[in-house]
């Protein structure tokens, strides 16, 4: 557990995951929203997520009130952030509205506070180029759902230094997060460039009707999901040898989907067809179809960690 005083600025879907992993961990954490109507949702989702934890026997149920009593929502900015040893940006994705914030608070933060971002795809020098002190800032990337996905995503500005990075580790994983520090920085970073590359591949099996979602979505959980749930994809490939995989990609990769936007992707969106929060993307949803897929998901993510935790 750290001492530090966190505040994570976002109350929406990462930021309460975020919020409530430092609170489950006995850490005090601030939450602030622009107004108290986000607030109130925010404490209906730390509520709602809570509940689902006690039932997947995450978190006892006699451990809910001091968890809830780590957690201070708050629309005061300026008493939270000058106060805060570690701010967590957590807001929607867009590079002005976060460098607005930045420059809203850069004077209200002590010389040794750390800034970090959530964002996915920002790269730190864009993001923190207009602040005037960039050494102790960072990317934090957390992966949805933030409460129960242990990994996040270190990447540093140029003048970021060591002690900043080391810090922010030190207390990612006092809260059992597994931390990943990149090198240098790259648009996407890790993951988002991982999945997306496969997602591009996905839509193209899709597009050119050699596949369904359905099917596709199979052969990731039922196929290659289940072994990168035990061991990363250059463990699994040592198995099979890298002479073998010199050859499959020597005749493989040409062959792979080169598109920028795929247009079943822009049809997707044209035709309002984006998912659970229209009812419809490449499944037709209900709320007892979306709620059953948020339950398996965090169930399964449970057991693996379970799984995991008990080698």
């Amino acid at each position: 557990m750290t001492n530090k005083k966190i505040t994570v600025i976002g109350p929406g879907m990462m930021g309460h995951g975020i919020c409530l992993r430092f609170a489950m961990h006995g850490v005090t954490v601030f939450l602030y929203g622009r107004s108290q109507d986000s607030l109130d949702k925010a404490n209906n989702r730390i509520n709602t997520t809570l509940a689902l934890l006690n039932e997947l026997n995450v978190v006892n149920t006699n451990r809910n009130t001091d968890i809830l009593n780590n957690i201070e929502l708050t629309t005061n900015l300026k008493k939270i952030v000058s106060d805060s040893d570690l701010i967590i940006e957590s807001i929607n994705e867009h590079l002005q509205a976060k460098q607005i914030l930045f420059d809203e608070i850069s004077g209200l933060l002590k010389p040794e506070s750390m800034l970090t971002s959530n964002t996915s795809s920002l790269m730190p020098k864009l993001l923190f180029s207009k602040l005037p002190n960039k050494s102790n800032v960072a990317v934090t990337h957390y992966i949805n759902p933030a409460v129960l996905v242990p990994l996040v995503e270190i990447v540093k500005h140029d003048e970021t230094t060591q002690d900043t990075i080391s810090n922010i580790t030190d207390i990612l994983k006092s809260t059992g997060s597994q931390p990943i520090i990149l090198g240098k920085e790259t648009p996407g970073f890790v993951t988002s460039r991982l999945q997306s590359a496969l997602l591009r591949e996905a839509l193209w099996l899709v597009e050119n009707n050699i596949a369904s979602a359905s099917d596709v979505d199979k052969a990731i959980s039922h196929g290659l999901g289940r072994r990168w749930a035990t061991a990363g994809i250059f463990e699994i490939l040592e198995i099979a040898g890298w002479d073998l995989l010199s050859a499959i990609a020597g005749n493989l990769f040409p062959e792979l989907s080169k598109s920028d936007t795929p247009t079943l992707l822009k049809e997707k969106v044209k035709d309002n067809e984006i998912g659970i929060k229209t009812k419809k993307g490449f499944y037709e949803w209900t709320d007892k179809s979306i709620d059953a897929l948020r339950y398996k998901i965090a169930k399964s993510l449970v057991e693996i960690q379970n799984w995991n935790d008990s080698k």
